[in-house]
């Protein structure tokens, strides 16, 4: 990456360059010297030293005007610069389209397929960071804190106070409402249950109920009441569809 960023940065400065107009003058044998030499009968001529639309002048006898236009910016500079960060982002196992904030040409399967890919990913690295590194800090600050504080707690237990989980940070991916559809049908199977749907998503069980718990304190003190007596189906698309083709079948 570092060596890509100072390939643009040479680019850019090239393309400065190329985007001056470089004139240089060239000797033509022996003969050639500045105008003061010349005779005063003739054009003298000058150096050029800036260019102006429609200008044209005679350069000193002896002397032949070559232009200098670098090929700068490089045609090749976008696929070039596309492929490095393509080679970048597989190495570390996200996709290139987030790594570079570059969308011109995705659609929305290929976006879902890399956020799928891109949340294993994460996934892995963070029970990596558990494993390796939190779970033995936690460990080693509870053994620190038994032996070292004046407290009632038992040192022989700590076994029991090492019985912890981390629970890491979960993003969604592109349709909330179908992964809810998604977690409700799993429910309803007996393939889940609440605790792993509220983990998996990077949420405290007891945190969520103990939120409930105050949410009905408040409504209960306000005398207020939010229950909802016909709530909405989770697919409202399904819904809008059947209502449709009930009034055209």
């Amino acid at each position: 990456m570092k060596q890509l960023d100072d390939y643009a940065i040479a680019e850019l400065f090239a393309a400065k360059i190329a985007a001056c107009q470089n004139v240089f003058y060239e000797r033509n044998g022996q003969t050639a010297g500045d105008w003061m030499e010349q005779n005063a009968d003739d054009d003298p001529g000058k150096f050029i030293a800036e260019l102006s639309p429609g200008e044209a002048s005679i350069v000193p006898q002896g002397y032949t005007v070559k232009s200098v236009s670098p090929t700068h910016p490089n045609t090749n500079f976008g696929g070039f610069s596309k492929a490095i960060v393509r080679r970048i982002a597989s190495a570390v196992g996200v996709s290139y389209n987030r790594l570079a904030h570059d969308y011109e040409s995705v659609n929305y399967s290929s976006l879902r397929e890399a956020s799928i890919d891109e949340a294993k990913t994460y996934i892995t690295l963070q029970r990596f960071l558990v494993d390796n590194w939190k779970a033995i800090e936690y460990e080693l600050f509870v053994k620190s804190y038994l032996t070292n504080t004046s407290t009632t707690l038992r040192p022989s237990k700590f076994k029991d106070y090492c019985n912890y989980q981390f629970i890491c940070r979960r993003d969604g991916l592109f349709d909330a409402a179908k992964e809810i559809v998604s977690v409700e049908r799993k429910l309803k199977l007996g393939l889940s249950n609440p605790i792993i749907e509220l983990e998996s998503m990077g949420m405290d069980v007891e945190e969520v109920l103990d939120g409930w718990t105050r949410w009905k304190e408040m409504l209960e003190k306000r005398n207020l009441n939010f229950d909802v007596e016909n709530p909405l189906p989770l697919d409202v698309m399904q819904q809008v569809n059947d209502e449709n083709l009930e009034e055209n079948p």
